[in-house]
């Protein structure tokens, strides 16, 4: 073997071993923990095992599944989608049939992510009515426990503790003459519907505030904060306010009486009931003429 063929060779290998050395895209051995690099005892799937993660030694095949976003025993099922998930860490999350937010505790889950249709809370004493909540107004005397504090109200409250306020301009609105609560928009909340048969310039005004938006409501509020604003500058109205079905359509109808003044004798001419059909639907802001309307003339 001549010396330059030697030298040749020792190049050629010396070669090879910068070549190995510098190569960019080689795996690890095939041997041993480089096939585990978390070394959590399974092999990354990159290397015909079954770790969906190498990089996390929590998981792999076997591990406990739990609420955490991730594959944790590589079975490809996440948090409540996995049957074995581990209860211990999920959340328990109770029924709210009534859509108010607040849950029955005697029916309850365990889930990682809210289920639809449950909530957080616990503390609701009647789940089929939206308006019966801790915190709802507990109208005075009416036997049931609309706050859920664990009876009725009996005892009126002092004004300066109300939640919340409905206020007149001046005294001769008479604010508050007829007021009654009901579900005029069909979305299973009572509204709270409020008159001052005096206001606005002896026209009178209707407001109604949609208890679906109590949880807005404050102290101090005036009639033209209402949702729906009802006023007529022919008639007076709002003596009285009530709501029934007067269309059998089952949804509940506004009515008012109405009386029409001669003024500045305020002697009344004319009195009778005007009505506003309810729906499904909110009502617009303003409501326009009443949808049906019956008077009687006194001939004065």
């Amino acid at each position: 073997m001549t010396r330059s063929f030697l030298l040749n060779a020792a190049l050629i290998a010396t070669g090879l071993s910068f070549a190995a050395v510098g190569c960019d895209d080689c795996k690890p051995d095939d041997t041993g923990s480089d096939k585990d690099i978390d070394d959590d005892g399974y092999i990354a799937e990159e290397y015909g095992g079954d770790d969906c993660d190498d990089g996390d030694p929590s998981i792999h095949p076997g591990a406990d599944e739990v609420c955490d976003g991730k594959d944790n025993d590589c079975d490809k099922l996440v948090d409540d989608a996995d049957d074995s998930l581990d209860l211990s860490t999920t959340s328990t999350w109770y029924a709210d049939a009534d859509g108010d937010g607040y849950g029955r505790p005697e029916d309850s889950t365990q889930a990682c992510a809210r289920p639809e249709g449950y909530v957080a809370d616990d503390t609701d004493c009647d789940d089929t009515n939206p308006s019966y909540h801790p915190g709802g107004l507990d109208w005075l005397n009416n036997d049931i426990d609309e706050d859920c504090g664990g009876a009725d109200a009996t005892e009126a409250w002092d004004l300066e503790d109300a939640p919340y306020s409905v206020v007149g301009r001046i005294a001769r609105e008479f604010l508050g003459y007829g007021m009654t609560t009901c579900d005029l928009d069909g979305d299973e909340y009572d509204d709270l519907i409020v008159t001052a048969p005096d206001g606005n310039d002896f026209h009178g005004e209707i407001g109604v505030f949609y208890g679906s938006n109590s949880s807005s409501w404050s102290t101090g509020m005036a009639i033209t904060d209402a949702d729906v604003y009802i006023t007529d500058r022919g008639y007076l109205i709002g003596d009285v306010v009530a709501c029934t079905d007067v269309d059998g359509d089952g949804h509940l109808d506004l009515v008012a009486t109405r009386s029409e003044c001669d003024y500045p004798s305020i002697f009344v001419e004319s009195f009778g009931i005007v009505g506003w059909y309810g729906s499904e639907d909110d009502w617009s802001p303003t409501p326009g003429a009443p949808d049906f309307e019956l008077s009687y003339d006194l001939g004065i």
